[in-house]
């Protein structure tokens, strides 16, 4: 598969970022102008685009936005779907490698850390490592 095809990430059909930006239209440049934060919601294929964006004079207005619109940040949704591999499980799991290419791959977890799955690969038929923040879906088998 190309790495720019329409793949999703994950089953959400957006992702949300949180950011904040310091505004530079203060009157003397030395000075920092006031902060601003943002909610940006982004299309969840490959290559992202940006669908809408908010604007929050501070972060709790931001996060209440997003709390009360169901929005979950992207890193958080990563971690909740990975932090659910089980060792002794077996999963299907859509794979990015490091130059961007995307496969489906079935694995038996062997272990895991805070950044890695060691799981046999039954495409593979060998034991190989995975990055946590490269497994972009993973379905119990």
């Amino acid at each position: 598969m190309n790495k720019f095809e329409n793949t999703t990430k994950d089953h959400r059909k957006y992702i949300y970022q949180l950011s904040k930006s310091k505004l530079t239209s203060h009157p003397n440049k030395h000075k920092i102008g006031k902060e601003e934060w943002s909610v940006i919601q982004w299309k969840n294929v490959l290559p992202p685009g940006i669908v809408n964006l908010w604007a929050f004079e501070t972060k709790e207005e931001a996060e209440s936005f997003m709390k009360k619109n169901n929005f979950v940040i992207y890193e958080k949704q990563i971690k909740e779907k990975n932090s659910r591999l089980e060792v002794g499980n077996t999963y299907e799991i859509i794979y990015v490698n490091m130059s961007g290419w995307t496969s489906k791959r079935e694995i038996t977890i062997r272990s895991v850390d805070q950044k890695y799955v060691k799981a046999y690969d039954h495409i593979y038929c060998e034991v190989k490592t995975f990055r946590k923040d490269r497994i972009k879906s993973s379905r119990r088998k």
